[in-house]
């Protein structure tokens, strides 16, 4: 179990620095927009802000051993009730914060297909390289449409909140980690 908590917590951070990447394009987004401004270093990186903007690796409770120990009842093998309690309490926290998501998903599908009719994805002649993301109109048409700027504004909020609940959810990972490491280390103790 503690391997296995290990390997959650690596992919946990795996799938929050990618949140960060995007998090950290939406705010450039927003900050050209407020100032109604694009610096020329990032014109070309525009579309891909819009277009991954909502864009959320969601966190993946997958353990193994605790869902064996469960589903064969044998969840008692756990014998301290604290560590089981913890357990199901970030089992919990796992479902709260994917319907805290699925919510948040509700607003980025409403409002993505409206902010991307300004995008256009041009797919080259050479299937070798990668797809390229223009816009069919010009940036400052997105920041002149306070309906756009309100969209994206909610959406990256959105992102914000769920990288706050994920990062909370991270270290009751590592919490919990530790606490099964403790009991490892009292159960082997002699």
């Amino acid at each position: 179990m503690a391997a296995e908590f290990d390997q959650l917590i690596a992919s946990e951070e795996g799938r929050l620095l990618w949140n960060s990447v995007r998090i950290n394009q939406a705010e450039k987004l927003l900050t050209a927009l407020n100032d109604k401004e694009l610096i020329d270093d990032d014109a070309s990186a525009f579309p891909y802000w819009i277009y991954y903007l909502g864009v959320i690796n969601r966190p993946r409770l997958s353990w193994g051993v605790v869902e064996e120990l469960r589903s064969t009842g044998n969840i008692q093998l756990i014998q301290s009730l604290d560590l089981r309690q913890a357990l199901t309490d970030l089992e919990n926290e796992y479902k709260w914060v994917d319907q805290l998501l699925e919510e948040g998903n509700v607003l980025v599908r409403a409002y993505r297909p409206e902010i991307l009719k300004l995008l256009q994805v041009v797919t080259p002649e050479n299937r070798d390289t990668n797809t390229k993301l223009v816009t069919k109109h010009r940036a400052e048409d997105f920041w002149q449409s306070p309906e756009i700027i309100n969209m994206i504004s909610q959406i990256a909020a959105f992102q914000v909140r769920a990288d706050y609940n994920m990062r909370e959810n991270l270290k009751r990972l590592s919490d919990l980690s530790a606490k099964i490491k403790a009991t490892k280390a009292n159960l082997m103790a002699p």
